[in-house]
């Protein structure tokens, strides 16, 4: 099974209960025996003191990373069928958990707060974004499917940083600090992400939610690239035609 599918399976059936103050993240035990007591990715990002190397290795957890079942070139679906693993879902889906891995590079690149704690909010959905697509809309499994409050909380996110910017009077580029650099190109990698999203939508049934989702969090990682750039006092580069 791939690991993405695995991780959908596990983070749409249980809700983690996640102690930072220790450093550990707790996931209970289910009906599937799924238990794991892993260190805090937040605070390995942020350099907090991590539990010795002998420690991780006596965590217990069920879910094996290989399973073999893959080495055809397939892959499940989180609702059951097995498809190619170049299949167009698999695409965007797979598109999505790349996305969601340059957030967290430029999660280590921003430097204000208000940045980051967004990031983390559109890191959790877009595991959410992911579970929905590995999971046909007539299938009789049920995550967490992206609804309409996902994308208004994206444009309530944009109002909020946009009063934070000067208007944007001219085409700029993906330039500037380290942090708004990083943002420019998760908004691309999410465009990318939004064509495939498109495109799968015009073959199959796909939630028209996670449509406008998708389509909205590029417009965020925009105003959060102007924004992380002001902040740190960098100039907008301005695109000067020929």
């Amino acid at each position: 099974m791939d690991i993405g599918v695995i991780l959908f399976q596990a983070f749409s059936t249980f809700k983690p209960l996640v102690t930072f103050p220790s450093g550990r993240a707790e996931l209970p035990s289910g009906p599937s025996g799924l238990h794991a007591n892993v260190t805090s990715v937040w605070d390995l990002c942020r350099g907090r003191p991590q539990p010795p190397l002998q420690d991780v290795r006596r965590t217990s957890i069920c879910m094996k990373i290989y399973t073999r079942t893959g080495d055809s070139g397939q892959t499940s679906l989180f609702s059951g069928e097995r498809v190619e693993k170049d299949d167009l879902r698999v695409e965007a889906y797979g598109t999505l958990d790349e996305l969601n891995s340059t957030l967290g590079i430029a999660d280590c690149w921003c430097r204000d707060k208000r940045v980051k704690d967004c990031l983390s909010v559109i890191q959790n959905s877009l595991f959410d974004a992911g579970a929905d697509l590995a999971t046909s809309l007539d299938s009789k499994r049920r995550p967490n499917r992206i609804r309409k409050e996902d994308w208004e909380r994206l444009e309530h996110f944009i109002d909020e940083f946009e009063t934070g910017v000067p208007p944007l009077k001219n085409f700029i580029l993906p330039n500037g600090s380290p942090g708004s650099t990083q943002l420019h190109f998760a908004r691309a990698v999410c465009r990318r992400g939004e064509r495939l999203v498109v495109r799968l939508s015009g073959r199959e049934a796909v939630n028209p939610e996670l449509c406008i989702f998708v389509n909205r969090l590029s417009d965020l990682l925009f105003v959060l690239a102007r924004f992380e750039n002001h902040r740190s006092g960098e100039p907008e580069v301005v695109w000067r035609p020929r």
